[in-house]
């Protein structure tokens, strides 16, 4: 072997010649003969028997694995990614990604700038005109004071729904994005026979009223 081949450059190994070292170094060859052999240095045949499992060769040819870390670039097109596919798997989602990195690496990405999987939450769904006429509402009354809202009765009612089937639905978000709309279950009055509960309050009144099955009604008044 050409006494000028030692200790060339050596990030570059072959299969050949990390198989070659591993067999040596496993027979018992000292690392300066396996340099010698190959015309490697020594550091990097050490760096190979300490890198690298003879049993397993493991590592030869890295795996076609992901990148553990995401690039600038890569950043903001997860970011217009998950914006655009809230709902979809972090599966999905490694496999609409340009660099298919890995759910994990993603995972762990979304995680460290806030963004997390949550169950999208049930709001009655809103048009633009709804949302335009809440808007103009709140801006009318942001300066009532508590006796103006005394005066007003406020009503909601709500249903109980024996056997009703619920499937969660989970989002991508941060914590600022929980009433974002592409967060939103959006829920819709539905046909349903169930027990209905109505009730209002007035500054200190509260009325209340059940409306059972059977069709019976109760009704309870109290003051707060």
């Amino acid at each position: 072997m050409d006494q000028n081949t030692l200790g060339r450059v050596s990030s570059n190994l072959t299969d050949i010649e990390v198989a070659y070292i591993l067999g040596a170094n496993d027979a018992g060859a000292p690392h300066e003969e396996i340099s010698a052999n190959i015309g490697r240095s020594r550091q990097a045949v050490g760096k190979i028997t300490r890198k690298y499992n003879i049993k397993t060769f493991s590592g030869v040819t890295p795996p076609p694995g992901n990148p553990k870390k995401l690039e600038r670039r890569q950043h903001k097109t997860l970011l217009r990614t998950i914006h655009s596919n809230r709902r979809s798997t972090l599966k999905d989602i490694s496999n609409i990604l340009p660099d298919k990195p890995s759910p994990r690496t993603i995972q762990r990405h979304l995680k460290k700038i806030g963004i997390q999987k949550h169950i999208a939450i049930n709001k009655p769904y809103l048009t633009d005109a709804h949302m335009k006429a809440r808007l103009e509402f709140a801006m009318k009354h942001k300066d009532w004071t508590v006796e103006d809202w005394k005066k007003v009765i406020w009503s909601d009612e709500s249903k109980v729904e024996i056997g009703k089937q619920s499937r969660a639905i989970w989002v991508f978000r941060d914590a600022d994005e929980k009433y974002h709309p592409d967060c939103l279950a959006p829920t819709f009055k539905g046909a349903r026979t169930s027990i209905m509960v109505w009730g209002c309050f007035a500054g200190t009144w509260v009325v209340c009223w059940l409306l059972k099955k059977e069709g019976s009604i109760q009704k309870t008044i109290s003051e707060l």
